[in-house]
């Protein structure tokens, strides 16, 4: 009886350190290709770090490229999921720059340094 108890507990003990190994390393969620986070991005543990260019769960949204830059939305805004959820990417483009692709430079006051000189919005095209 106390053979069985013994072997019991040391299998109970077993499952546990492996559930418990298993549940701290953490799993990074996969492509259907098996490529963990896309192969575009790494693993820290337990989500994905994309590169520049990609985001979502598994780094499996391209964000929006202008022409042959290698930076999302020109380095001058930020890669962000679509408002409709639709699995794509656009650019949300920092204060000063417009469209698309945040290719678009705003006119500044030169003495303030305030977009339009606060008269006015600039629209998609930077004007």
């Amino acid at each position: 009886f106390l053979f069985s108890l013994f072997s019991f507990l040391s299998f109970f003990s077993l499952l546990s350190l492996l559930f418990s190994l298993t549940h701290l390393s953490g799993i990074c969620p996969t492509n259907a290709l098996s490529q963990e986070c896309s192969n575009e991005g790494f693993c820290n543990g337990t989500a994905c770090i994309c590169n520049s260019t990609r985001i979502g769960s598994f780094c499996q949204i391209e964000c929006p490229l202008f022409s042959n830059d290698t930076d999302a939305c020109r380095a001058q805004g930020a890669c962000v999921e679509d408002a409709e959820g639709l699995g794509a990417a656009e650019c949300s483009c920092y204060e000063g720059f417009r469209g698309t692709f945040c290719e678009y430079v705003c006119p500044r006051n030169p003495s303030t340094n305030a977009v339009c000189s606060n008269l006015g919005v600039c629209d998609d095209l930077g004007e």
